[in-house]
């Protein structure tokens, strides 16, 4: 599902909007011929729609909703603790 989520991310900006996509020079040809343009931050700069607030903001509010409801439902298992080696407790200093 992850792959199939970033293929219609990208289909979405070059294929439809006509976006240049992020690690590709070449110039998208889309549906639509859309220019961004304004604060950096907010269009993603040269980098493109995907460094911008906007698609934080889209990304987190589906990982906070899929985060809590699989806390609720138990299904987010904590990793085991590792157990702490104390200083006087090393098996080399032992003498015999």
């Amino acid at each position: 599902m992850p792959i199939s989520l970033h293929f219609a991310w990208n289909f979405t900006h070059a294929g439809i909007f006509g976006v240049v996509l992020s690690g590709s020079d070449l110039p998208p040809h889309g549906l639509l011929n859309a220019t961004l343009s304004g604060p950096a931050p907010l269009t993603g700069g040269t980098f493109g729609p995907e460094a911008s607030l906007l698609a934080l903001l889209v990304c987190l509010g589906p990982t906070a909703f899929w985060l809590r409801r699989a806390a609720r439902t138990g299904r987010i298992r904590h990793r085991p603790r590792r157990a702490v080696a104390h200083a006087g407790s090393d098996s080399s200093s032992k003498t015999k």
